[in-house]
């Protein structure tokens, strides 16, 4: 069907169900108002993308922030960069928060913001943007040029049906700043009492992979400063290894010493096996934590800390939107 944008007087066609669209030539969100056709909702913005590499202040902050060897910058090597303008809509959303500490009711306070989440499903690069906090300066109005920038996506999820994710983004930041502010002692409450649609936000993402000690990592970083959103990097290899070997050591020296000390005191030589397997056993917790770090994946980001990164992680990207 052909429609007129009530603020540029502009002509065009869309589909005939659409419910809200973008004009083409004013970049305004128009919204169906049944018979009466369309009318403006919402503004239609963007950020441009900075000037500097993005790889390379991406190294540079993994090498700042995280224990990795010390020959990362200079052996790391890019192997694909792509970049992606993702919609998002910006949600109004506020609250009330009961805090308590443990099961102790403590007080109550209003919270609100703008929340933004993302209006199109295409994996990682989109489901980060939910919990990510976007640059606060540099949104400027919709310039139809960046269409022709990276990947392009238009909307492909309507408000009403993502808005559920909105409020979650604004329970989970809200949980996080009283963890940062007060310890993982105290919790909140979280009534939500609005949540409103206000503009649609065109944002640049870079996905980065680089190549690091015969092994491949991905990383994606804020198109606006280069910030860091996440990124896999390489542990301290060498070093855990020799620590690993430190540990084995003293598990064996310690049963050793434990099967020679039993022997020699009668009363201790029936408990033989459960004094050797004991002395053995207090090396294997550092053991098993070391061990992991080597074979999991290590991450690290401008915003979150490792644990709140494998909180986000589980949260926001194991499920379809």
């Amino acid at each position: 069907m052909r429609v007129k944008c009530p603020n540029c007087g502009a002509e065009f066609d869309i589909p005939d169900k659409a419910y809200y669209v973008i004009c083409p030539y004013c970049s305004v969100v128009l919204k169906r108002r049944g018979e009466a056709g369309f009318s403006v909702e919402a503004g239609h913005f963007y950020y441009p993308i900075s000037q500097r590499d993005p790889y390379r202040d991406l190294v540079r902050f993994i090498y700042r922030s995280a224990p990795v060897p010390d020959d990362f910058i200079e052996a790391s090597d890019l192997r694909d960069r792509k970049l992606y303008y993702i919609p998002l809509y910006s949600f109004y959303v506020e609250g009330t928060v009961s805090l308590y500490r443990l099961d102790e009711f403590l007080t109550t306070y209003k919270h609100a913001e703008y929340v933004t989440v993302p209006a199109v499903d295409i994996g990682m690069a989109s489901k980060l943007l939910a919990p990510w906090n976007i640059a606060l300066e540099g949104k400027r109005i919709f310039d139809p040029n960046i269409k022709r920038m990276g990947e392009y996506y238009e909307p492909r999820i309507h408000p009403f049906d993502i808005s559920w994710l909105a409020e979650l983004v604004y329970k989970w930041w809200t949980r996080i700043r009283i963890w940062r502010s007060l310890g993982t002692m105290y919790w909140g409450d979280v009534s939500i009492s609005t949540s409103r649609f206000t503009s649609i936000i065109h944002y640049p993402v870079w996905m980065i992979k680089y190549y690091y000690g015969g092994r491949i990592y991905e990383a994606y970083v804020d198109g606006v400063d280069n910030r860091v959103i996440i990124a896999e990097h390489p542990g301290e290899m060498k070093k855990n290894l020799k620590i690993l070997g430190y540990i084995a050591g003293l598990s064996i020296a310690s049963a050793i010493a434990s099967y020679y000390l039993t022997s020699h005191i009668p009363l201790l030589e029936n408990l033989r096996f459960i004094v050797v397997a004991s002395t053995m056993a207090i090396p294997i917790l550092p053991f098993i934590n070391i061990a992991n770090r080597l074979f999991r994946k290590n991450y690290v980001s401008s915003v979150w800390s490792e644990e709140e990164i494998l909180d986000m992680l589980n949260i926001f990207i194991e499920f379809p939107y």
